[in-house]
């Protein structure tokens, strides 16, 4: 990115030269994400104490079934979404 910018005249020099990048290893995706039976039980358990007057688990369950981000999904109006056919836009 630096190179592409000193190449367009953006800037001249090259900031990143003499960095050292520090920090950790990325956590294993064993602990990133929900194996089927801890993502079962949430989706059990969200459904079990789901309630209109407070939407987290109707926002649990719609993550866990599209891939919806949570800014996505507390974004959603009801105008996105079509019962009858069963899709958000």
């Amino acid at each position: 990115m630096v190179k592409d910018a000193q190449e367009d005249g953006i800037t001249d020099i090259d900031f990143t030269r003499k960095i050292t990048l520090v920090g950790t290893a990325g956590k294993d995706a064993s602990e990133k994400f929900l194996n089927l039976a801890d993502f079962n039980k949430l989706i059990a358990l969200a459904k079990s104490r789901a309630n209109i007057k407070a939407i987290t688990e109707y926002m649990i369950v719609t993550q866990a079934y599209t891939g919806m981000r949570f800014e996505e999904v507390l974004g959603l109006s009801w105008d996105r979404i079509d019962f009858d056919n069963l899709t958000i836009k």
